[in-house]
């Protein structure tokens, strides 16, 4: 089940917002990332792009997606939860990273930075609730919409109309 396009630009836009707090609040990453003016990255996970140019403050900002960019990352296949609770334990999740060598350089060098600062900016009240959340319930309502869809799928091919 792939989520609507308009969801999915503004998960982006919030995380935007999100990550230039986060560059804003470190004192390490900022001077880096001002370094990387008109430079663009493109995020990549299981089948969504997401694609940020650097702006001369060191800020991102979202752009389209292109095919011609300086520095590809790419997750694979982690869900949702997968990701959050490795970001959460400061943790870099497994990431391949393609293109421009001194842009790597600077992203590898700069991650672990941003993961604690990403770690301090969530309040230890939401830290708490994201660790002891139960994703029972959501697994048990994905598992009965993608049963739902099958069933719905079978009807359909029996159908004489």
């Amino acid at each position: 089940m792939k989520p609507p396009d308009w969801l999915l630009h503004e998960l982006q836009l919030k995380g935007v917002l999100f990550l230039n707090h986060v560059l804003q609040a470190s004192v390490e990453a900022l001077p880096r990332t001002r370094r990387l003016a008109g430079r663009t990255v493109q995020l990549r996970w299981q089948s969504h792009a997401f694609q940020w140019m650097f702006t001369p403050a060191g800020l991102l900002e979202a752009v389209a997606v292109q095919p011609n960019v300086d520095l590809t990352l790419s997750l694979g296949e982690l869900s949702p939860w997968d990701l959050a609770d490795h970001l959460l334990r400061g943790e870099k999740p497994a990431l391949r990273i393609e293109g421009d060598v001194q842009m790597a350089a600077d992203a590898e060098a700069t991650l672990p930075a941003l993961i604690e600062a990403v770690r301090q900016a969530i309040p230890n009240d939401r830290k708490a609730a994201i660790e002891k959340r139960d994703t029972a319930p959501l697994k048990d309502t994905l598992d009965a919409i993608a049963t739902l869809k099958d069933r719905v799928a079978k009807l359909r091919e029996l159908s004489p109309l």
